[in-house]
């Protein structure tokens, strides 16, 4: 069915159109599907192309269910289907007290969405709206911390146990230009907790992963000899 698309280069894009559909809630019934995927003849796609991608989503959802099979997308919109039940909310506000979020900028709407009906009172959640780096993967900063947030109460941690004073005015003059009249009150001045001006920053700029590590090697060679190990996180 991909292959019908022709407005798509890739079948990641494909994919990237069926997650969406399930990370927002959309019933993955065919009128539904067919109302939600129409939003991208206003970016270029003709009602081929939502029709090749209605045809791929019920398709795979149907090879999902015959594998007995659920993608982390599924396990998301079908929870938030069952919540529409009261019944659901209420035995699942009897289990859920209190609810944490980590890293909440990193999390798409619904979920958070489906968080706030089981605990409607007591959310807690902390993410930093200068880290957006799943915004491609459907992540939505603006309505998980900023909405909450004006909800509720916000309590500001700017307080830096990691690095010197020089790095933190960098980065607080790097982040500034984030802000602007809706988000002005998450600006954050982030303060040292020891009192070190600390080294000049160094930059460079290196062509590619090999001229990046032997950078690395060689500065770690004239620095500090001897025996080391180097750990990335990849």
């Amino acid at each position: 069915a991909a292959k019908k698309i022709k407005w798509y280069k890739s079948t990641k894009t494909v994919k990237w159109w069926l997650d969406r559909s399930k990370q927002e809630g959309i019933r993955q019934d065919e009128p539904s599907l067919d109302t939600f995927f129409s939003q991208i003849v206003s970016l270029g796609g003709d009602t081929q192309d939502v029709r090749g991608l209605v045809t791929c989503a019920l398709s795979v959802n149907e090879r999902l269910k015959a594998e007995k099979s659920v993608t982390f997308g599924d396990m998301v919109c079908q929870t938030w289907q069952m919540l529409q039940k009261d019944h659901i909310v209420r035995r699942a506000q009897q289990i859920y007290k209190h609810v944490l979020i980590d890293e909440g900028q990193d999390t798409f709407a619904l979920a958070v969405k489906i968080l706030r009906v089981i605990a409607p009172d007591s959310l807690f959640i902390v993410g930093d709206p200068d880290q957006k780096l799943f915004g491609f993967n459907g992540a939505d900063p603006e309505h998980n911390l900023f909405d909450v947030a004006r909800e509720g109460q916000l309590l500001k941690l700017t307080a830096n146990y990691r690095s010197t004073q020089t790095i933190l005015t960098a980065a607080n003059s790097l982040i500034g230009g984030n802000y602007n009249e809706q988000t002005k009150q998450f600006l954050k001045n982030l303060v040292p907790n020891k009192k070190i001006q600390g080294d000049k920053i160094i930059s460079f700029v290196f062509q590619g992963p090999k001229e990046e590590s032997d950078w690395v090697v060689n500065q770690i060679g004239e620095q500090n000899p001897g025996d080391v190990f180097i750990g990335a996180r990849t």
